[in-house]
């Protein structure tokens, strides 16, 4: 069974034995940094989703909220191979994932790597809407409740 839960120093330590390479290219290409030189206190506000059977991690994931004004948050997510070897398994397991991190009457936006195609496949899934204007190989998307 898929749950998630606030990350942990164990789900990290999995986590980067078993990032998808191409999750891996598009967090150093988008923020300018490798992810093993973020720092621990930058992942305070992280979510995990994982397998209850084997702890095994599928995706870590999170919101950083943004100045006044500019409408919205930054949604983020990074996977591991477990969602290409179990795709069904990581799929309903979102829908408890999503839940955690998209609050009512609320809008989250980031840029999506385009050569990442199943990020886009994914992000299509869960219905962002995606932005006309590419950046640099990027493409924004927005993502809000389903309800509005």
């Amino acid at each position: 069974m898929i749950d998630v839960r606030r990350l942990t120093i164990g789900d990290l330590c999995y986590f980067t034995q078993h990032i998808r390479q191409l999750d891996k290219l598009e967090f150093n290409l988008q923020s300018f940094q490798r992810f093993e030189d973020v720092l621990i206190d930058e992942l305070k506000d992280t979510y995990c989703m994982y397998d209850t059977t084997d702890d095994s991690v599928y995706c870590i994931g999170g919101v950083t909220d943004v100045a006044e004004g500019y409408g919205g948050s930054i949604i983020w997510l990074l996977c591991t191979t477990q969602v290409e070897k179990y795709p069904l398994k990581f799929l309903k397991g979102c829908v408890k994932f999503r839940e955690v991190l998209v609050k009512p009457n609320h809008v989250y936006t980031n840029f999506v790597w385009t050569k990442n195609e199943l990020h886009i496949k994914w992000l299509k899934w869960i219905g962002a809407i995606f932005v006309p204007n590419f950046m640099n190989d990027s493409q924004q998307f927005i993502l809000c409740d389903k309800k509005e």
